[in-house]
Order: C-alpha cells, then sequence, then structure tokens
C-alpha cells in the first residue's frame, strides 16, 4: 500500500528517536519498548514550549502559529501505525503528538536527541538522517531538517500532526545480506545519491566518500550494488569525481572495478505501466555496455540463463541500444524485472544490468480531510491520494466550479488546480469540491465530490421607533466566531423627545448593549441590533471634564449629583450625592477626580467617581485643576486664597492673597499654574503655586486654560458686554487679543495647545487650529456652560445649563446630544 499525501491531517506524529534492532520494516510496536508516558500542555497564541522530562525532545510553538488555545499533548514510547519502509531504517522511540489533525499557521519545530548506536559519528549513515512523516500506508515524505552531529540532534519543521520519524539510508542491511531484492536495493541506492546530490560540489562528494569512517561500508555497499543490480550506478551517477581519490574520475575508473562489460542504464520511460485507457500502457529503455560482445534480455528469472528471453544478439563498445515496446499486456501485474545480460571474450565473462518496471492497474483513491459538510467556520482543506497498486500516487487535482479535474498523458493538470497546500473553504457560500489523483502509471482515479457548508450571518440595524434618518446598513458577512465591530449612527436616526444612547439586541433595551465601534462575536446566528433610546432629560449642568483620550468624562448638576462616562458620553452612571458643585478637575489618566462643592469640603475620587474622599475644610470653593496624574491639584475659593496640594487632595497649602479667583489650569507636571481674576488679574506660577506673578491688566476673566507643557495659554474674558479671547505663547508674560467680542464662558486646549475650542453662554462653540489666531462657529447656540477637549483636540464635550451633554469626535463639527 503506498500513499502520497500533501499536508496529510488525518492520522498521529510519531517520531522515532531510539535504534529498534531492525530495520523498521515490520515497526508496528513500541520499538524500544519502554513504558509510554504522557506530557501536556495548554498552548495559544503567544506560542510555548513542551519539553520531555526524560530530555528525549523538544517541542516548540512560535507566536502566532495558532489563533486559540489548544492542549498539545505529547506520548513518549507510543505504538505508531503502519511500517516504515524497508529501504529505511528508524534511529530511534516513537512520539505521537495530538490533537491529530492540528495544523499551524506558521510551522512548529520538534528538537528530537538520537542516540550514536552503531553508526560511526560523523559518518555517512548518520549525515544522511533526516525526518519523514510516515503515512500510515508505510510511505515516507522528507520534512525540512537540520542536523548537528555533535550534539546528536535533530530539527525539524512541524506545519502539522502527522506520522514522522527520524530515518537513515538502509545501508548496513544491503551489506549484511537482508535485503536483496532488486527494486528495494535501487530505491536505497537512489536514497544516497540523493544525499551525495545534496553536498553540492564534486569536492564535497569525494571528500564524503574518503572520510576512513564512510569508506569500507559505502565500498561494500557499491559492491553489493554491482552483485544484485549488475551496475555501478554510482559512477552513472558521478561520472566527473573521483571517489576514489586516485586522479582520475569516476567514468574512467569505476568505484568497483569489473570484469567484462559495465552494463548501464542510459535513460528509461516511465517504470510503471497499466493496461488501462489513458494510463501508460507502453515505455521502454536505454542501456549501454562498455564492451562489444553478445547481449540477451531476460525477463523475470533469476539469473542470466534463466526466465523468458525477450531479445539477443551483437552488442557494440558504448553504443546507445533502445529495448522497446514494453506492453502493459505482456507483464505480470506488480513488479516484472528486465535483466540485460553481456558475455565479452576472452573468458568468455557476463554482466548484467537490472531494469525494474512494475504494472499496475489499480486506480488511486482521493480523500480530503476534513470530509464535506456543514461547518461553523471556514475550514483548512487537506487532499490526499492512496494507491494499493505497485505505482506510487503522482498528482492530486481538485476543481470549486462543479467540474471534474482532469490531466493530460503527462500528468499536466488540463482543468482544475494542482495540490500543493491547503485548501480553505468558502465563507461566503456553499462549495462544491471535487478531488482526483493521477499515479506513475498514469492510472487516472475517479473524481471523489465533497460539499462543503459555511453558513454566514449578517448583522442587521433597526431604527426601533425613529422618526428621522435610516439605520446604518452593514453589508458584510461573518460566519461564526467572527467580530462585527457595531457601527455608529451614519445615517443620523433620531427620534423626537429622544436621545440616541447606542445599539441593543433587544427592543425594549434590555438585551446586551453595544455602544458604536465596540465588537458583536457572532455566535451561529444573524444578529440585529435595535437603536437604544433615552427620554430627553433637561439638566442644569454646572460643569464638565474629561480624561486626556477624550473617553472618560464627568459632569456635575448645579446643586446635584455627579455623573460619570466610560464611553466618551454614551453611557452615564449617577455618582455622589446632591451638592452645589463648582468647577471640576480630572486627572488626564483618567484616575483622580476632584470637585469643589460651595460651602463645603473638596471632594477626592481615584477610582473616576465611584468612591469620594471629603478633603479640607468647608470653604466656598470655586474650581479646581489637575496635573495629568491628578497628584498635584490647585483649587481656588472665591473672595479667599489659592489651595495647592501634592497628594492627590489629602492635604492643603494656602497660597496667594484673597481675591475674586474665578478660574485655573495646570501644566501636566503641575509646575505652571494660572488663574484668573473676575474683573481682575491673570495670575501665573511656575513654580507649582509657591510663588505668583500678576500679567495682564483687568479684565472680566471667566475662563482659563494651558497646553501640556504650560507655555500656551489661552483666557476668556466675558460679561454682558461681551469680551475677546487672549493667547499667550510664553507662559503668560505677554498676551495677545484673538477672536471677536462675546458673551464668552468656557475655553479648553489641546496637549500642544494647537486647538483651542471657546463656547459663549447662550451662543455657539467657537474652535482654533492655529492656538486662537483663526476661529470657525461650530454647533447652533445654546446655553453652554463648560467645554472640554481631549489632549489630541479631537473630542470634545460640553454641558448646556438646563440642558443636555453633547459631544463631538470630529472636533466640534458636528456634535451629538447625550444626556
Amino acid at each position: 500500500m503506498r500513499r502520497f499525501s500533501i499536508f496529510l491531517i488525518a492520522g498521529f506524529l510519531f517520531i522515532y528517536c531510539k535504534k529498534n534492532g531492525g530495520d523498521g520494516s515490520s515497526a508496528v510496536g513500541n520499538s524500544s519498548g519502554a513504558a509510554a508516558y504522557q506530557t501536556s500542555a495548554q498552548i495559544g497564541a503567544a506560542g510555548g514550549t513542551i519539553n520531555d522530562p526524560n530530555g528525549q525532545w523538544t517541542f516548540t510553538v512560535p507566536a502566532g502559529a495558532l489563533s486559540e488555545t489548544k492542549t498539545i499533548t505529547v506520548t513518549t514510547n507510543a505504538t505508531p501505525v503502519g511500517s516504515v519502509p524497508q529501504e529505511f531504517a528508524t534511529s530511534a522511540s516513537l512520539l505521537k503528538l495530538e490533537p491529530s489533525g492540528l495544523t499551524f499557521l506558521t510551522p512548529a519545530t520538534l528538537k528530537v536527541t538520537y542516540p550514536q548506536g552503531e553508526m560511526s559519528e560523523g559518518g555517512v549513515e548518520e549525515k544522511s538522517q533526516k525526518q519523514y512523516y510516515i503515512n500510515d500506508d508505510s510511505t515516507v515524505t522528507a520534512m525540512a531538517t537540520t542536523l548537528n552531529t555533535t550534539t546528536n540532534e535533530i530539527t525539524a519543521q512541524v506545519p502539522h500532526f502527522t506520522i514522522t520519524g527520524t530515518l537513515k539510508t538502509n545501508i548496513t542491511r544491503v551489506n549484511s545480506g537482508s535485503i536483496t531484492r532488486p527494486s528495494r536495493v535501487r530505491r536505497i541506492a537512489n536514497n544516497l545519491i540523493t544525499y551525495f546530490n545534496n553536498l553540492g560540489s564534486d569536492a564535497a562528494r569525494n571528500a564524503e566518500f574518503q572520510l576512513a569512517a564512510n569508506n569500507p561500508m559505502l565500498l561494500a555497499f557499491l559492491n553489493k550494488l554491482v552483485q544484485i543490480l549488475g551496475s555501478d550506478i554510482f559512477t552513472a551517477a558521478f561520472p566527473n569525481a573521483d571517489f576514489d581519490g586516485d586522479g582520475t574520475v569516476n567514468s574512467a575508473d569505476p568505484i568497483v572495478a569489473v570484469n567484462g562489460a559495465n552494463v548501464t542504464l542510459v535513460s528509461s520511460g516511465s517504470l510503471f505501466v497499466s493496461t488501462n485507457p489513458g494510463a501508460i500502457n507502453s515505455t521502454q529503455f536505454v542501456w549501454r555496455s562498455s564492451a562489444t560482445g553478445t547481449y540477451s534480455i531476460r525477463l523475470n528469472g533469476t539469473s542470466c540463463s534463466d526466465g523468458t528471453q525477450l531479445a539477443s544478439g551483437a552488442v557494440t563498445q558504448n553504443v546507445d541500444n533502445t529495448y522497446t515496446p514494453i506492453n502493459a499486456s505482456a507483464l505480470i501485474d506488480g513488479d516484472n524485472e528486465f535483466r540485460v545480460c553481456v558475455t565479452t571474450t576472452p573468458g568468455p565473462i557476463t554482466r548484467f544490468l537490472m531494469v525494474e518496471i512494475a504494472r499496475d492497474e489499480v486506480l488511486p483513491v482521493s480523500s480530503a480531510s476534513p470530509a464535506g459538510g456543514t461547518y461553523s467556520t471556514a475550514q483548512n482543506v487537506s487532499m490526499s491520494c492512496l494507491d494499493t497498486g505497485a505505482a506510487e500516487c503522482a498528482q492530486i487535482a481538485y476543481t470549486t466550479n462543479g467540474t471534474d479535474p482532469t490531466f493530460d498523458a503527462a500528468g499536466n493538470v488540463t482543468n482544475g488546480t494542482l495540490v500543493t497546500g491547503m485548501w480553505m473553504t468558502s465563507t461566503t457560500s456553499a462549495t462544491t469540491l471535487k478531488v482526483r489523483s493521477r499515479d506513475d502509471a498514469g492510472n487516472i482515479g475517479l473524481s471523489i465530490t465533497y460539499n462543503f457548508i459555511v453558513p454566514t450571518y449578517s448583522v442587521v440595524y433597526d431604527g426601533n421607533g425613529s422618526n428621522t434618518g435610516s439605520p446604518p446598513i452593514d453589508a458584510n458577512s461573518y460566519v461564526n466566531g467572527n467580530n462585527a465591530t457595531v457601527l455608529a449612527n451614519t445615517a443620523n436616526l433620531s427620534k423626537t423627545n429622544f436621545v440616541f444612547s447606542g445599539w441593543n439586541t433587544q427592543a425594549d433595551g434590555l438585551g446586551s448593549h453595544y455602544p458604536p465601534g465596540t465588537v458583536a462575536t457572532i455566535n451561529s446566528a444573524n444578529i440585529t441590533l435595535y437603536a437604544n433610546w433615552r427620554p430627553l432629560v433637561y439638566r442644569f449642568w454646572g460643569g464638565i471634564t474629561g480624561s486626556g483620550d477624550g473617553e472618560k468624562l464627568a459632569a456635575s448638576v448645579v446643586s446635584g449629583e455627579i455623573y460619570t462616562s466610560s464611553d466618551s458620553g454614551l453611557t452615564w452612571v449617577a455618582r455622589q450625592s446632591a451638592r452645589p458643585w463648582g468647577g471640576m478637575a480630572a486627572a488626564a489618566t483618567g484616575s483622580v477626580l476632584a470637585a469643589p462643592a460651595i460651602n463645603d469640603k473638596i471632594y477626592i475620587s481615584l477610582d473616576w467617581g465611584i468612591t469620594w474622599t471629603a478633603q479640607e475644610a468647608n470653604r466656598n470653593w470655586k474650581c479646581v485643576s489637575s496635573s495629568a496624574d491628578g497628584a498635584k491639584l490647585l483649587a481656588a475659593v472665591s473672595l479667599e486664597q489659592l489651595f495647592i496640594s501634592n497628594d492627590s487632595g489629602t492635604t492643603w497649602t494656602a497660597r496667594e492673597s484673597n481675591r475674586a479667583w474665578h478660574a485655573t489650569t495646570s501644566s501636566a507636571d503641575g509646575s505652571k499654574l494660572g488663574a484668573v481674576v473676575y474683573m481682575g488679574q491673570i495670575y501665573t506660577s511656575t513654580d507649582s503655586g509657591a510663588n505668583w506673578t500678576p500679567r495682564s491688566t483687568n479684565r472680566n476673566w471667566v475662563a482659563i486654560t494651558s497646553s501640556a507643557d504650560g507655555v500656551k495659554l489661552a483666557a476668556a474674558v466675558g460679561g454682558a458686554m461681551g469680551g475677546l479671547i487672549y493667547t499667550s505663547s510664553d507662559s503668560g508674560v505677554t498676551w495677545i487679543s484673538r477672536a471677536s467680542s462675546r458673551s464668552w464662558i468656557s475655553i479648553a486646549s489641546s496637549g500642544d495647545g494647537t486647538r483651542l475650542a471657546a463656547a459663549e453662554s447662550g451662543g455657539l462653540i467657537y474652535t482654533s487650529n492655529d492656538s486662537g489666531v483663526t476661529w470657525t462657529a461650530q454647533d447652533v447656540g445654546r446655553q453652554w456652560v463648560q467645554i472640554t477637549m481631549s489632549n489630541d483636540g479631537s473630542k470634545l464635550a460640553a454641558a448646556v445649563n438646563n440642558g443636555m451633554i453633547f459631544t463631538s469626535s470630529d472636533f466640534g463639527v458636528n456634535w451629538i446630544p447625550r444626556y
């Protein structure tokens, strides 16, 4: 039974890594005789390594090779399936890696330690070892392998789990006379020729052949080739090399000196034939004799004097002779041995050449793993060929358009695709896979059909009672396990007297809630997301603040509760009890919140509003500002002093004189501070509030903001008669008037001070992209009370007196009512 497999998924992974004393031709059990034991580990996308507790092997999965966590189990001293072909010998014990069928996105690495055994150190048997996939019908496929003969380690790349073993060319058994069948001997010789070819140059081959440890074994093997096959096929394979090192190339000085003619095979047609229609029905071979004499060609004999004589006559020295036709119908099923015998004089001496041609009437059988069916996710499918006849499987082809794969007489795929690796099923529709194989005899098997169905699912959006706008449309098709990014309200859904607040899996809002931009996982079903509507509730908002990334917001109601949001204003939670709050401050890190209460204490939260601690004495607190980490706070008391805290509000120190303080600001590190006096001056500090310097002239200052480094400042003048905005680029030393005269109420800055946003009481919001030089009016007029901005300036949030909170994610161009 012979099997040819491209990335075979079925079966287990067996590693031969301990000498069993035989040639492996009947290795159907535990080769070492030792008790089996298992080692397991869970390995996921980050990768990992499993080590044998006895130090025989190491199995490493690189990062990204697995998309999900798998429990990988290694059974040491396991029992294999099938046997090792006679032309190979196993080098040691057995491993089985599970789960069966596991495929890696990038190959894993298996490192096996092998014993030296009877192999010569650094000899050709040791150096020619490789790791092979051993199929369940006892054929082998070479793996990508590296060898370290110093440390006795073989390292193999493992793309998937199936049977594999550390094998060497079985020279020793040929030399001992255990293997004499010509076809087996020729395959062993061909394996060794492949090893010598991989050495590269003739010089490298010469050096390898002449190593003292190798030469006696190789010479014995070459003599056996002449005895069994009748010719020195190494001389034919390497005519220009000088294996014996005598200065004359092999073609003029054969490695094995023979009396009589050297009969060699020059070329051949197919070595496999069949009588089946469309197969290779006949073949030929070309041979040559190194001396003049007489010849005979005999079929299926044991010597040059028996068997069926097919041809005879005279032969001329070094002339190509073609024997044709060799018709499949004239051969027995299986192996047929053609012996070309040449007799020369004096002597007479008879030498021969063996050519083996197999007749194979068996059609190869194709298969796919996994088989057709309905699967929740796309499948990686491997395609295999099984041939129980004499020939090996040669090609596998497949189609996905419903037609049958076809081959021409030379084995080229004329319809379909040649299998060279895994094929992935479609993720959007049912697919019909047709697989067909061809063997070395030209036999073409039946086309095998598999139907793969991978259901697809959709995400549908429902307006849920909206009266204007349209639900967004997701045109994607998803399979089980896919993640769908939830869309925003891109088509302006609205509902009278309600505000949009995300999506829900139930129309009543009691299902799973999905804010835009979050991820919904497909679990073998379509998903309908209903617009979630909240009734419009107008509150007397007093202030608003936010984290540096704009994700977290906090707002206070005049003489009411504080509300916090962790999703850029989409959902809100009531925090703290009702108090007459002043202007709040937030750490850019999204950790500390500070809220001063008028005629009360300052309240500090270290968990974004969940729990609060009252700090300092009752005062007429007006406002507070914070460093980026929330450690340094600057608070102002109306008609009293400024207070500084360097420990997130636990202790406070009074600074500066009693004034009508109205607003404060802080750099990210808390070293540069600013404060404005209503109907007074601007004061700045560059030493964390220890000393203050008056700046500007007396004006109706209502708001001040700062860049993260404290270099750029902006301040707004309010009042019934309106005012201007002033900016400074030198930490408040000099000021320039900006914008038109309006009744400004609040101002906010980006981290670099380039972007500014200012709100006018009962009017519009204005934005600037150039540190306040030019301004653009945004949104409709509302009675704004305060505005806040993220560090990058993209996200804005503003509160309306006796209204709602609005947010913008495009620097004020579009605004969404939130709460």
